[in-house]
């Protein structure tokens, strides 16, 4: 079997490189990356003062410091730093002071000093996340929240497909249904004003007769 397989060693040999590349470029994806826990990310809220600001994420190096920068704030809020071992699974956890709600932004920055792997991210700000869930007992308090920020984007969209369609039956409506109501009430309230108007136009105008007329 071994003279057999003897002119095969060189072809193994050449292909040895490319298998042992491939394993390690495996074992590298399968390796877990450092991130951040999915509920952080770009453009976030954190909460605001007076709660401490828990950064945490995965992917470290198990017993391996990880450090947590939160940079200077667009403000001019000065910056935080942190840090905290990673747990036998990679999972890190980081407290840092909060800040007051308002538009300021902050960049948050952690770093695996043992892998030495540096990740971020931008754009967050402090304040409160409402979560709100209920039936239409929630229109009245949410409605004239939402009614001016919704109105000014949703009208020029939906004007111009509904309103050939509602004219229509409103017209329909109110003349079948409000004239003969307000009609009556109309003449009603008109009557004394007109009537003194027609009597003196009538009264004034001359009196002519036609040259026929006996």
């Amino acid at each position: 079997m071994f003279f057999r397989l003897q002119p095969l060693l060189p072809l193994l040999a050449a292909f040895a490189p490319s298998y042992a590349t491939a394993a390690t470029v495996e074992a590298a994806v399968a390796q877990p990356q450092l991130a951040f826990a999915d509920s952080f990310g770009d453009h976030m809220v954190l909460q605001r003062l007076p709660s401490l600001t828990v950064v945490w994420g995965v992917g470290a190096a198990p017993g391996s410091a990880v450090a947590v920068a939160r940079l200077p704030g667009s403000a001019g809020t000065p910056g935080l730093n942190g840090s905290a071992v990673a747990d036998a699974a990679g999972v890190w956890r980081v407290a840092l002071a909060g800040a007051a709600a308002g538009n300021e932004s902050f960049s948050f920055t952690a770093t695996d000093n043992r892998e030495h792997v540096t990740i971020g991210m931008s754009d967050v700000v402090y304040g409160d996340v409402w979560l709100c869930s209920g039936q239409v007992t929630m229109l009245p308090l949410v409605l004239p929240l939402v009614l001016p920020l919704v109105l000014p984007l949703v009208l020029p969209l939906v004007l111009p497909l509904v309103l050939p369609l509602v004219l229509p039956l409103v017209l329909t409506l109110v003349l079948t249904l409000v004239l003969p109501l307000v009609l009556p009430l109309n003449a009603a309230l008109m009557l004394p004003l007109v009537l003194p108007l027609v009597l003196t136009l009538s009264l004034s105008a001359p009196c002519t007769r036609s040259p026929t007329w006996r």
